[in-house]
């Protein structure tokens, strides 16, 4: 196998490698600055006026050039479930967009405009985790419950498009479920 190739699991006789990707620029304007000259640091408060984002999506399929039409069929079930998770990027972005956008954050350095910077460092390192979570963590989980359907694409039934729908719907129920679950914990508003 190239030496790119992720390592194969115990059950997997191919694999479906995909990357979800975020890189973040913000605008903002410094809106505090706490010098403490006693510990040689700043404190600084930045409040994000803009979020611009750069997503992307990178597949790649290895199988072995002898691969039975099922098995291809099956990793290419991989690539559709990314890309159809991919096509609600922006709508994730957005979303997650709107939890920083107009939002302060806090840093500390040893000068003022390097604590602005690691405020907003951070602030735009958060906001792709969320994004990752809603998109490749998504992915993730549906893939998975693709895989336990398909038996990694040794079962014949149901077919890769069949477990496709049936591996979304398993995953809408399940954080429908998780999120009744947590509307009901009574720890609400504590």
């Amino acid at each position: 196998p190239p030496k790119e190739m992720p390592p194969l699991g115990p059950r997997a006789d191919a694999v479906t490698h995909f990357r979800f990707g975020c890189a973040t620029s913000a605008s903002y304007e410094t809106t505090s600055r706490r010098p403490d000259r006693r510990r040689g640091e700043c404190t600084a408060t930045a409040r994000i006026n803009e979020l611009t984002a750069r997503l992307e999506l990178e597949i790649t399929i290895w199988v072995p050039t002898n691969a039975r039409k099922t098995l291809v069929d099956h990793e290419e079930g991989h690539r559709v479930i990314a890309e159809r998770v991919y096509e609600t990027a922006e709508k994730a972005a957005r979303a997650e967009a709107a939890k920083w956008v107009g939002r302060s954050v806090t840093g500390k350095a040893a000068n003022c405009g390097a604590a602005a910077d690691a405020a907003v460092r951070d602030a735009n390192h958060r906001f792709c985790q969320g994004y990752l979570e809603a998109t490749s963590g998504w992915s993730g989980r549906v893939g998975d419950l693709y895989d336990d359907i398909t038996d990694h694409g040794r079962r014949r039934r149901p077919t890769a498009e069949q477990a496709i729908e049936l591996a979304f719907e398993r995953d809408a129920e399940s954080r429908q479920t998780a999120d009744t679950g947590r509307a009901g914990d009574g720890n609400a508003g504590r």
